[in-house]
């Protein structure tokens, strides 16, 4: 059986990466600390700067509007409805049922259609459609 420590562990963030944008592209910027001692970088392209702990921590982990109408970024926990509908939509349409006779269902039906689909015996695979046309 395994025991839980006794002492707690302390973490220290050295980074934040952040992506803007959606599903389809956007941007990356990644803020670094690299010696822990509150001097914080951030890294956008090929523009490197100072910032401040606020700006790499409050006003990127979702947060809420301030008093000035500047909307913090949301995190990964907070999902539109419309943006949950698009990736259920998502889901359902890159997705495709296949069903295979069993074999033993093909040596028991002996009649001149191949298969009765009232009484078949398949199995249901949920594969990925593919980019590629068939030939």
């Amino acid at each position: 059986m395994v025991k839980p420590e006794d002492t707690s562990a302390t973490y220290i963030l050295h980074a934040v990466l952040v992506h803007s944008g959606d599903n389809h592209g956007g941007h990356y910027m990644v803020y670094i600390n690299p010696q822990n001692d509150g001097k914080w970088c951030k890294f956008d392209d090929d523009v490197v700067s100072r910032c401040t702990r606020n700006e790499v921590i409050e006003q990127n982990y979702g947060g809420h509007d301030n008093d000035l109408n500047i909307r913090h970024s949301s995190n990964a926990t907070d999902i539109s409805d419309e943006l949950q509908e698009r990736l259920d939509e998502q889901r359902r349409t890159n997705f495709m049922n296949i069903n295979v006779l069993l074999e033993d269902y093909i040596e028991i039906h002996q009649k001149s259609d191949l298969f009765n689909p009232a009484t078949a015996t398949y199995r249901t695979f949920k594969v990925r459609k593919s980019q590629r046309s068939w030939p």
